[in-house]
């Protein structure tokens, strides 16, 4: 079985999956904040546990795959959509 990667443009108003970095999160309130992915793809999210974001807040440089419908692309390739759903890996770091 071979894996292959397909590069795709993405178009608005359609989910794709999304393989990277969470890089930074922005908190708008105590359910929303906007998370930041490998730099160029801003995604918004909803929280409904306090839990969700401290878990959240401790995956932030580690890779996941985060399904993001897309809202919005900027001349610069600038993604903004909103994420529904973000699958982390097991974590690689052992906290010291």
């Amino acid at each position: 079985m071979s894996l292959k990667v397909k590069s795709v443009n993405p178009e608005v108003g359609k989910v794709y999956p999304i393989c990277g970095v969470l890089s930074d999160l922005e908190i708008i309130s105590q359910t929303e904040v906007v998370a930041k992915i490998n730099d160029n793809i801003f995604a918004k999210l909803i929280i409904n546990d306090p839990e969700h974001l401290k878990t959240l807040l401790s995956r932030i440089l580690d890779t996941g795959i985060f399904f993001v419908e897309v809202q919005e692309i900027s001349d610069e390739g600038v993604l903004s959509g909103f994420c529904s759903t973000i699958i982390f890996g097991k974590r690689q770091v052992i906290d010291c």
